[in-house]
């Protein structure tokens, strides 16, 4: 089972278990390399703070990533040069856009053809500057494989491949009218004012604008750019002519990447709100069917996202933190290590596997820093844990002791 471990216990010959990438998107570490002093001393000049590793016994088992590293990090780079592109000349880079789309087919056929299509980890989390280009790449991801399920389930027509690289690269390059839009406004940590919101609703349009000069991108992908905001129930917005489809006169392509869109913008860290798990936003996924997503296809999220997936970390009702180290089927237990308790009803579990029913989760997060956010917005979360134990105080593991000791700040002095 893959365990995320600080820095300051990582060890040589420790084998990666997931690509390590650094703010810029560059690759630090790629899945499957061997840990070196040399290496866990870059790790932490880029201010890496944990990663996930194999524990020995697992190493033999590692599945097979559904995107090969090499590809994904040179679609990474792509979307960079794309959007950055955009924003300093206010079109797309011919050559590059090329260069991706023969890419984008490659993950197509991987998809496609893959026999375990599950997303079981937490996604790269890429700092507030970074948001768009990973949101792009994971948006293009979670679409091909909502149409692979959709089709697989009779509920859209098996797609030709061209309709599936008409995906993609719509996908892709959904948010590339962003690029117009000053950073104070895309990364500003407080609610949006009237003004600045008609700025924000600009962005399909615009990017409609850049994509529809460009002869290689088909309509298709052109109307994924112009229409993802609009809603299942006639609602949202889009075209600056104000003409809004609505229910089954928006092609079905947009209906998924809306989805995408929507799943991916929910478990990525947001500069006024903290993520969510992927657990609460499948609920909310579930809540929005029928108004604004499409009914029938957003209920399928949850058939190609773990709820809880590796990486993550809970609390418990009797205070036990869980690191999440191997995904669970659906409505069993979460398996974990043991890092760090809160009360002593769970001390005695502090370093050991332990199973925790859903039903007892109180509070999680997808790193120990956004569980940090959540609780500082919101300590009564686990307010039941204080209720039962007035005196909280914290037993950790030592890698973690100091992590918890700050993200559960909080909780403990409050």
């Amino acid at each position: 089972m893959p365990l995320i471990v600080p820095i300051e216990s990582l060890q040589p010959g420790m084998k990666v278990a997931g690509d390590v990438l650094g703010d810029g998107g560059q690759l630090l570490l790629a899945r499957g390399a061997r840990l070196s002093h040399q290496r866990i001393e870059s790790l932490r000049r880029y201010g890496i703070l944990s990663i996930k590793v194999l524990l020995p016994s697992d190493e033999e088992e590692a599945d097979e990533a559904l995107v090969p590293s090499n590809i994904a990090l040179k679609v990474r780079r792509q979307i960079r040069e794309i959007y950055d592109f955009a924003r300093s000349k206010k079109a797309l880079p011919e050559e590059v856009l090329y260069e991706v789309t023969e890419e984008i087919a490659s993950i197509i056929e991987g998809i496609f053809s893959a026999s375990n299509l599950v997303f079981s980890d937490m996604k790269h989390l890429a700092n507030y500057d970074e948001y768009t280009y990973e949101h792009s790449w994971m948006a293009t991801l979670f679409s091909l494989a909502l149409m692979r399920v959709a089709a697989e389930e009779g509920l859209v027509v098996y797609p030709d491949f061209q309709t599936r690289l008409d995906l993609g690269i719509g996908a892709l390059l959904h948010d590339i009218g962003k690029m117009r839009i000053l950073p104070e406004i895309l990364n500003k940590p407080g609610p949006l004012s009237a003004e600045e919101w008609e700025i924000m609703k600009m962005h399909p349009q615009w990017g409609w604008e850049m994509v529809r000069k460009n002869s290689t991108i088909m309509p298709l992908a052109r109307g994924i750019v112009l229409h993802h905001h609009q809603r299942w129930d006639g609602t949202g917005y889009g075209p600056a002519s104000g003409i809004l489809l609505k229910g089954g006169e928006i092609p079905e392509v947009v209906r998924l990447v809306t989805i995408a869109d929507t799943y991916d913008a929910l478990i990525s860290d947001r500069p006024y709100r903290p993520a969510f798990l992927p657990v609460e936003a499948l609920e909310i996924l579930k809540e929005e069917a029928g108004t604004k997503l499409d009914p029938n296809l957003a209920p399928l999220m949850s058939e190609i996202a773990i709820d809880y997936p590796t990486g993550c970390v809970v609390i418990s009702r009797d205070g036990a933190i869980v690191n999440v180290n191997a995904p669970s089927r659906r409505g069993g237990p979460i398996r974990g290590l043991v890092i760090g308790s809160i009360s002593e009803r769970s001390w005695a579990l502090v370093g050991k596997e332990a199973e925790i029913p859903r039903s007892s989760i109180r509070c999680g997060g997808n790193s120990l820093d956004n569980l940090a956010r959540r609780l500082k917005r919101r300590p009564e979360e686990v307010s039941s844990i204080a209720q039962i134990d007035c005196n909280l105080s914290l037993k950790a593991l030592p890698p973690w002791q100091k992590l918890l000791e700050r993200a559960l700040k909080p909780l403990i002095q409050g």
